[in-house]
């Protein structure tokens, strides 16, 4: 399955819809995968 998003917000909303083993990020950049790792 492939989803488009530029929005990174919008990554775990989608994760969680899903049994996923994994997901391949393109084009964000390191402070927005921490981010994604470790919400606030």
């Amino acid at each position: 399955m492939i989803k488009m998003t530029s929005d990174i917000k919008e990554i775990p909303v989608f994760a969680s819809m899903w049994n996923m083993d994994g997901l391949i990020l393109i084009r964000f950049c390191k402070v927005d995968y921490e981010n994604l790792r470790n919400p606030i």
